[in-house]
């Protein structure tokens, strides 16, 4: 049998068509009233199914409508539905023509039982004429009425979930910190972005309405290239994207950006819109740079660490044994000059290798309560033999300044490698000022520069009137063997040594810079509680000498050697030994008093500090002075190297080694050789 169905509602239409193919009969469809009446009009049916309500023409319509059409006046029809089931239903579908009337959803057997019956009943189905029954026209027009009232409370309905769902969009797409997009389908019409970027991007969001591709224009050279590639030569463009960049705001600042974007599709799976979410990633990517940049600072520190022991004890023989000969040779011998070229290559040579054990935070510090005050005027007269007579320096030093706690030496190559900085760029001259104050450094500076934390602070900041840095060169500031200088005019390690150093001190480092517009390094140091101490400098040798007993201690024989020469020139009496248990042999014997340990840390079998312990049972009171060229702080001298404890860190001088003996033996209350117990 060809029958024709009628329904707007895909599920039921599937289900309907399912169970008449099973019938074995012919179908043909249609999704609402109108488009029946168009099919009924030019082919042949056996038989009509139609839904009630639907869209343009419902099923009491289309039902009536057959029945004024003489050819089809008698042509079957049966109208079933799921909304409308009651009496009243059935007899306004009987009343407009209709065969029979069922409910939604219909079993296989009741339809093919209604089928069959209608069939089986010959005659005409005649439609109401309007003048013979105004009841089922009236019960009809109530009904539209009903179901025109029942579509505008859903129309309203909608709408007011509409515009619910609107407006949590607003809220969500107005307070997020990312920026929303949404575009046509080849990005050539912006439809929406959030207000994110304005903040983020620093331009109107009327700009990009106008103009779709203006946020490319923030884009920096090195990527807008590609991402235009990007844009235009995309293989899919029903496919997501995932893009990293810079941008330059107008105020110069640099942002880095991640974008994503993806693909909305309608029905039939055309795309016909994107939406994406741009991201300012640039703290994520400034921790990324920090960790590569402490990786690298960890492999280039392990070096370091690994052949300071060594290269120190061979530069404490090389400066030492240079210095011993300049002060025995005259001014005018033919050696001297060669003499001392050699002490001055040492000297570089020692330098570097504080510089690398300096930036990745080997070194061995020991701290003091200091005022930076006292530190500046202390410095001032040697910085300005270094900056030069046309660069004028100026102090402006806060009264009350709090303490910080600092190794002196350390603080002090600090402020003189960033003046040395600073007069570089000032090559005409200029203005140099070193400020201090107390500051404070809250959650929102924190938040701007991870890894610092929120406290109270002594700043150190040190001024230039020079030509100021780019952003670019701001970036790489402080990472190793970076310079701008000329070939041969710099390490690149200055800088780096004064990050490594502040940071090992517990503070940071920030730095404002424009291009012409000078520079200002401001040196963050954690205040602390404490009296500030005096600043001391080793004196001379002609002031250094003694008579006491020193137990020497050194495996390396270089070393050991100088120190020997040093001490008995200087008038005192030495005992040597090459390792813990030769000494312990050797204060076995001796029966006079030893007033002085002087011992290497790192040694074969026992170290220094296990023979000092056992040298306090046999020799109670004696002082202590540890050496070391091997500045590994993660490992042996991690909380064993304090304040308290007399260090000497190799490569050392005669006058240094001498000034710290002096030092400890004068000193009342100087450490013991058993330092903790």
């Amino acid at each position: 049998m060809r029958i024709l169905i009628v329904d707007d509602h895909t599920a039921s239409l599937q289900l309907l068509r399912l169970t008449l193919h099973s019938m074995g009969h012919a179908l043909v469809e249609a999704v609402d009233g109108m488009q029946a009446l168009e099919l009924l009009k030019s082919q042949e049916f056996e038989l009509v199914i139609s839904d009630i309500l639907m869209p343009n023409l419902d099923g009491y319509r289309l039902c009536f409508e057959v029945r004024q059409m003489p050819r089809l006046k008698n042509l079957p029809i049966i109208l079933y539905s799921s909304t409308y089931m009651s009496p009243s239903d059935h007899d306004l579908a009987m009343g407009f023509g209709a065969s029979a009337f069922l409910g939604k959803p219909a079993t296989s057997e009741k339809l093919a039982e209604t089928i069959q019956e209608v069939l089986s009943r010959p005659g005409p189905r005649t439609p109401i004429e309007p003048a013979q029954d105004l009841g089922i026209l009236k019960q009809y027009s109530e009904r539209l009425i009903t179901k025109i009232e029942e579509k505008n409370l859903e129309l309203v309905r909608r709408t007011e979930e509409l515009e619910a769902s609107e407006e949590k969009f607003r809220q969500l797409a107005e307070n997020i910190r990312e920026v929303f997009w949404i575009t046509n389908a080849d990005q050539s019409v912006m439809i929406y972005v959030s207000p994110a970027y304005e903040s983020i991007w620093g331009r109107r969001c009327q700009d990009l309405y106008e103009n779709p591709r203006e946020w490319t224009d923030a884009i920096r050279p090195e990527y807008k290239a590609r991402i235009d590639a990007l844009l235009a030569n995309r293989p899919s463009r029903s496919a997501p994207f995932s893009w990293e960049y810079q941008i330059a705001r107008p105020d110069g600042s640099i942002r880095w950006i991640h974008d994503r974007g993806f693909p909305i599709k309608d029905r039939t799976g055309a795309v016909y819109r994107f939406a994406g979410i741009a991201q300012d990633i640039t703290e994520r990517k400034s921790l990324e740079n920090q960790l590569t940049r402490s990786q690298r600072m960890e492999a280039v520190g392990r070096l370091a660490g690994g052949i300071a022991h060594d290269f120190n004890n061979l530069l404490t023989a090389i400066n030492g044994y240079s210095q011993l000969a300049l002060a025995r040779l005259d001014a005018r011998d033919p050696l001297y000059n060669d003499v001392q070229e050699i002490s001055k290559a040492g000297e570089r040579a020692a330098a570097l290798t504080r510089q690398l054990l300096a930036f990745s935070r080997r070194q061995v510090l020991q701290p003091r309560i200091l005022n930076l005050n006292a530190v500046v005027a202390d410095i001032e007269r040697l910085l300005k033999r270094l900056i030069g007579e046309n660069i004028e320096l100026v102090s402006s030093l806060h009264q009350d300044l709090g303490s910080v706690e600092v190794d002196p030496g350390q603080i002090e190559q600090v402020i003189v490698n960033l003046a040395v900085n600073a007069r570089d760029a000032m090559p005409h001259g200029g203005r140099l000022v070193l400020e201090t104050q107390d500051t404070w450094l809250d959650e929102t500076y924190v938040r701007e520069h991870p890894g610092v934390a929120a406290g109270p602070y002594v700043l150190l900041a040190i001024t230039d009137a020079g030509t100021g840095m780019s952003p670019d060169v701001k970036a790489h500031l402080f990472e190793p063997f970076y310079t701008t200088k000329e070939h041969g005019k710099g390490t690149g390690l200055g800088l780096a040594t004064v990050d490594g150093i502040i940071r090992q001190s517990g503070g940071h480092v920030a730095v404002d810079s424009e291009l012409g517009r000078g520079t200002t390094f401001k040196v963050y140091l954690p205040r602390k509680d404490g009296t500030p101490e005096a600043i001391q400098k080793p004196g001379r040798r002609g002031d250094l000498r003694g008579s006491e007993t020193v137990l020497l201690v050194e495996d390396e024989p270089a070393v050991r050697a100088l120190a020997r020469i040093v001490l008995t020139e200087a008038g005192y009496k030495t005992l040597d030994a090459r390792q813990g248990e030769e000494a312990l042999l050797i204060v076995e014997r001796y029966e006079k008093p030893i007033h002085l340990l002087l011992s290497d840390l790192v040694m074969p079998g026992m170290n220094g500090l296990e023979l000092s312990r056992r040298l306090e049972l046999m020799v109670p009171g004696l002082r202590a002075i540890f050496m070391s060229g091997y500045n590994d702080t993660t490992s042996l001298h991690e909380g064993i190297i304090g304040p308290d404890m007399p260090f000497l860190s190799k490569p050392f001088t005669p006058d240094v080694l001498l000034s710290k003996v002096r030092e400890v033996l004068d000193s009342k209350n100087a450490a013991r050789a058993s330092p903790g117990t």
